[in-house]
């Protein structure tokens, strides 16, 4: 009897350590990140902004059950993404799965929250079909509901839902302008997605300066401003508009080209804006040279043999490709590398404020002295672009963040301001940062993923989302080739062709020895026994 209460003492004792366990891991959600980027875990970012969640967020999970192998890996990212969600929210964050196969009625309620269906290939044996499924969430905050469609993509996941959950609890987006006249790169001419997924988390508007009355200011309202390679030089009231912007506090970032580059004729020309005067009294100088760099991006060169077309990829000096970018900053923490099409270099000579010079060129960059002297000059990539004597050697500074108050670069208002309006005792601290190009967010530039995440965290930047900058960037690596000298490359190139060979070979050998060593051995043994 005492050995049966022992047992069932034991048992009892075993389910109740079993509960525990269960409860523990239940509230203590840990697991093991070893991705490059973190991309499978939470940011520091995420967190602060669940933890201060008020009130409770409900999210709502579309997913078949019945889905293919790529898709099915990513329910089980989704489940354990939520439930990361719920513990750093301490329960504020709320999430369950919708049963899509009890019926019509799962179906309809999904498309009608607005997670849209897809359809996917299954190939089995017998036959081969086309299947729709669900792969969908619908977050609510209080009356506020929002949908992701598809979730597809691990590393825009988190991102996907921080934001998301930052524009249901916030009163309002934060408005973002965007110059639009003299030729510069409007909201209108960015990418499309690039486009939608700034305008979910902003509401962009383009800003004509020449619409502003003389010596106006830009409307209050505009909380941040992005300027992007004008092609036109701006007037005395344009650049005073701008100037009294900086100094009324407001974040302005710009993307300067200090010339003009015709890919049809492959011609640069010198670029007349006015903004470096301005920059040069805020102790920055844009020179109007091209940097090059043999670590660049590679580009596609279309050339044409009689009535033949070939297409190459080919190097591009051009368009450098930065890798030393500040760590620490947050405009620049995530990011490996950054594209920067026909970038200009730019020289600091400001000795106050927080300056942080965020994107270099590598120590394989230089500058070509005859283009300095030139006012147009071939950029064409099918030339022999390589560095000569007397050429200035990198690295060069491509973008740089100044935090400082700023003084105004007009000694007397223009014609038309009110001079009781603008007075020096307004200056604020500011926040201002300078690129040595605009065409990184051009959308017909070959930047790849960096250059779009590279905006996007301008924006948010200048909007002062410093949460979102360490979400978006993870996954944008860049991992360029070494540089190793010729007569490593012949000794591996030779090596791959002739290594296995010598391999088997010598292997042959060892082999053919061993055994004439053991039929030696077996000789005089049988010698030795048998006299």
């Amino acid at each position: 009897m005492s050995k049966l209460r022992l047992s069932m003492a034991g048992a009892a004792l075993t389910a109740l350590v079993l509960a525990l366990l269960n409860l523990v891991s239940y509230r203590l959600y840990l697991r093991a990140d070893l991705s490059s980027g973190r991309i499978y875990s939470l940011s520091a970012g995420s967190k602060r902004i669940l933890r201060g969640l008020s009130d409770p967020v409900e999210v709502r999970a579309y997913f078949s059950k019945e889905l293919p192998p790529q898709f099915a890996a990513s329910l089980s990212y989704v489940r354990d993404m939520l439930a990361e969600y719920r513990n750093a929210s301490r329960g504020k964050l709320r999430y369950r799965f919708i049963d899509l196969d009890r019926g019509e009625s799962g179906k309809r309620e999904a498309l009608k929250e607005g997670v849209a269906p897809i359809q996917f290939n299954v190939v089995s044996r017998e036959k081969f079909e086309v299947r729709e499924g669900f792969m969908g969430l619908v977050l609510q905050y209080a009356d506020k509901k929002e949908a992701l469609p598809v979730v597809s993509k691990p590393e825009s996941l988190e991102f996907d839902l921080t934001s998301t959950i930052l524009r249901l609890t916030r009163p309002k987006r934060k408005m973002v302008a965007v110059l639009s006249s003299h030729g510069a790169l409007g909201p209108e001419r960015l990418s499309q997605p690039v486009k939608d997924a700034l305008s979910r988390n902003y509401e962009l508007r383009p800003l004509d300066l020449r619409s502003l009355k003389p010596g106006a200011a830009i409307p209050a309202e505009v909380e941040a401003l992005l300027v992007l390679g004008p092609q036109e030089r701006l007037a005395e009231g344009d650049l005073f508009a701008l100037d009294q912007f900086l100094l009324s506090g407001r974040p302005l970032a710009m993307g300067v080209d200090a010339r003009r580059a015709d890919f049809r004729s492959f011609m640069a020309s010198p670029n007349d804006t006015g903004l470096s005067g301005w920059l040069k009294a805020q102790g920055i100088s844009l020179r109007q040279n091209l940097v090059l760099d043999l670590q660049c991006q590679r580009v596609q060169v279309t050339q044409s043999r009689g009535w033949l077309m070939f297409a190459n990829i080919i190097e591009y000096p051009l368009f450098a490709v930065s890798s030393e970018l500040d760590k620490e900053h947050p405009l620049t923490r995530g990011l490996n590398a950054v594209t920067f099409p026909l970038a200009s270099p730019l020289t600091v000579e400001r000795a106050s404020g927080t300056v942080r010079t965020l994107a270099r060129s590598s120590k394989r960059s230089w500058l070509r002295s005859a283009w300095a002297r030139g006012a147009v000059f071939n950029i064409s990539p099918l030339q022999e672009l390589a560095p000569t004597e007397g050429d200035p050697k990198g690295p060069f500074t491509l973008a740089v963040a100044i935090e400082d108050e700023f003084t105004s670069a007009f000694p007397n208002p223009p014609k038309g301001a009110d001079p009781k309006a603008f007075l020096p005792k307004s200056v604020r601290p500011g926040r201002l940062l300078v690129i040595g190009t605009s065409r990184f967010a051009a959308p017909d530039m070959p930047s790849g993923e960096t250059g779009p995440a590279f905006l996007m965290n301008v924006v948010d930047w200048l909007a002062l989302e410093s949460d979102l900058l360490s979400i978006r960037s993870k996954g944008a690596v860049y991992r360029p080739l070494l540089e190793v000298h010729p007569a490593l490359k012949t000794a591996v190139r030779w090596s791959n062709i002739l290594g296995p060979s010598l391999l088997v070979a010598a292997f042959g050998l060892y082999r053919l020895r061993k055994r004439r060593s053991s039929r030696a051995f077996r000789r005089a043994f049988y010698a030795s026994t048998n006299p």
